[in-house]
């Protein structure tokens, strides 16, 4: 009896001590779950209609009207710093409120649950990405040592000539941790091949099945906001 009545106590203590997530942690979560999955729908339904978006150096806000209208500009208004912003900033709640990105962004509760009402939007530049490169072996065989830079959700792609047969071999020479992903697709085709990896996707290798041109990605395995890396990558063909 003693047993039961201890089992009890502790059920109905474990219970005393859960709390749920507030309204408005509910929307920050929902809101930062749109950013990282890249759901345009989802972020443009927590806003609130018609609204005016503030922008330093502008004279006038941005009117955005509908949230069709701010799909259509989703890439502009949640560039890589904004982004940043919301998933690091300060967050501040009171009564009907939560501030984020340090004050930037304002939500407020509604009928329909917090949106967001005022938005003060952060602009600044992104390192240009780069198109694919061509990697040319003189001799048609050997091999090439590249180099490159990542932010945010980069991929770098280098395109290959093969023949059939032929073995393709990539390595990214300074352990990379999970902060790079390396991969390997036919260009025809998108289709991603499987080949001997190291921990972490560090070296890829395989006979590549047809003649063609096939496309070595370095893809950024870090959280968006980290710092960017550097990579020094060798691509060999035998």
């Amino acid at each position: 009896m003693a047993g039961r009545s201890l089992l009890v106590f502790g059920f109905v203590s474990l219970h005393a001590v859960v709390t749920p997530a507030s309204d408005g942690d509910v929307f920050l979560a929902k809101l930062r779950d749109g950013l990282r999955t890249h759901n345009t729908r989802q972020v443009a339904a927590m806003f609130r209609y018609p609204i005016r978006i503030i922008v330093a150096g502008l004279g006038n806000p941005i009117a955005v009207n509908d949230s069709a209208q701010l799909v259509q500009m989703y890439g502009l208004i949640f560039n890589p710093i904004m982004r940043c912003a919301i998933e690091e900033g300060r967050v501040r709640r009171a009564e009907g409120v939560v501030s984020l990105a340090d004050g930037r962004v304002i939500a407020e509760r509604t009928a329909g649950g917090f949106k967001i009402t005022r938005l003060t939007l952060l602009v600044g530049d992104k390192p240009a990405g780069r198109g694919p490169q061509h990697v040319i072996f003189p001799a048609r065989r050997g091999e090439r040592q590249l180099s490159g830079r990542l932010a945010y959700d980069d991929v770098d792609t280098y395109i290959v000539s093969a023949r059939k047969g032929d073995v393709l071999n990539a390595r990214i020479e300074r352990f990379p941790g999970r902060a790079l992903v390396l991969r390997v697709r036919q260009q025809a085709n998108g289709r991603l091949l499987a080949g001997a990896a190291t921990e972490y996707a560090r070296m890829w290798t395989a006979p590549v099945p047809d003649t063609g041109d096939y496309r070595v990605e370095v893809a950024r395995g870090a959280a968006y906001c980290d710092p960017e890396v550097t990579y020094v990558m060798t691509i060999a063909l035998r």
